[in-house]
């Protein structure tokens, strides 16, 4: 287990990271932000305004958890440091220095993961045991939405970096979830199509709604991603030519449903918390000196997967036309 870990960035996730490294057992948890603050003193963690001052202190891991526009350059420091990282999802706002971050990463000799913490959800872990119940899978839909003004309580939607597309703000990006996790259960598409809205009226600059259609193998996979729902939802069908699984993340409902069977296959109910657990224990293992726990790296994301996943979006973005001409 790490003994040492820096998180970048301080706002929620930022906190639930800091949190939740504690909870661990990781001995030093340490911040560091762009501006600190009186309140900083109320916190049980080390705080500083410089990065290379607080990479100075030589953590075996850092947790790159600002906006994503700013995750690679925080992300290239802290490999040439030596460090460890976990960087929260997506990679970035841009494919664009993903790869020389990779090749980085290896010849320094340092692992690199991506934070989607669905793959560690119980509800996508039971589908993923469960695929092969429904015969030969021919299509999956899934869904997410959530009203943008809800999201976060206590903070102006207008301010936070969802709305503005130069922070990486938009559905496609900001819900890029559900993309990896599909990514991940069923291949890497080699056809994308895609179209999007911002028909709600929420005063952004960034898509607001996108509905996708792509091709992994033989699988028809469409994922809706909104800020629009006031319920909020999150679901995903698989079709297959002997049944269908639905599973609801938010419920944590999973059922195979046969011509003449309906069957519950739902988890035993966990916090919503132990997923960003979950994620954080198989990174505090990947230390250099320390033994890897294979069954928990299998899940987790790599750099590769997180820039499939940027692709993929860019490849979205410019079948709807969002990219500059």
């Amino acid at each position: 287990m790490m003994r040492s870990v820096l998180v970048v960035g301080f706002g929620s996730i930022g906190k639930r990271h800091a949190e939740n490294l504690h909870a661990l057992g990781v001995s030093s948890v340490s911040i560091c932000r762009r501006r600190l603050s009186a309140d900083d003193a109320a916190y049980p963690y080390e705080f500083y305004d410089d990065l290379d001052e607080a990479l100075a202190k030589k953590p075996d891991g850092v947790i790159v958890a600002g906006p994503t526009s700013l995750h690679l350059p925080v992300a290239t420091s802290a490999v040439r440091a030596g460090c460890d990282l976990l960087i929260e999802k997506p990679v970035s706002h841009t494919s664009d220095g993903i790869a020389a971050l990779s090749a980085l990463a290896e010849q320094m000799q340092v692992r690199v993961q991506v934070a989607y913490c669905l793959r560690y959800h119980p509800v996508v872990l039971r589908l993923k045991q469960n695929l092969s119940r429904v015969g030969k899978i021919l299509s999956v839909r899934a869904q997410v939405g959530q009203y943008l003004p809800d999201w976060r309580p206590g903070q102006d939607y207008r301010e936070s970096y969802s709305r503005r597309s130069e922070l990486g703000g938009g559905v496609l990006l900001d819900l890029s979830h559900e993309i990896d996790y599909l990514q991940w259960l069923f291949g890497v598409p080699s056809q994308v199509m895609c179209m999007a809205s911002s028909e709600c009226g929420l005063t952004v600059d960034t898509e607001e709604c996108a509905a996708l259609l792509w091709r992994s193998g033989g699988i028809l996979v469409e994922t809706h991603l909104d800020y629009w729902q006031r319920a909020a939802t999150r679901t995903c069908e698989v079709i297959g030519s002997e049944g269908t699984l639905w599973a609801d993340l938010i419920t944590g409902e999973v059922c195979l449903c046969q011509t003449e069977l309906k069957q519950d296959l739902s988890p035993p109910p966990v916090d919503r918390n132990r997923m960003y657990l979950d994620m954080l224990r198989s990174f505090c293992l990947i230390g250099k000196n320390r033994g890897h726990a294979a069954a928990e790296l299998a899940v987790a994301a790599s750099l590769t997967d997180g820039l499939h996943v940027v692709q993929l979006i860019e490849k979205a973005k410019a079948s709807a036309g969002l990219l500059p001409e």
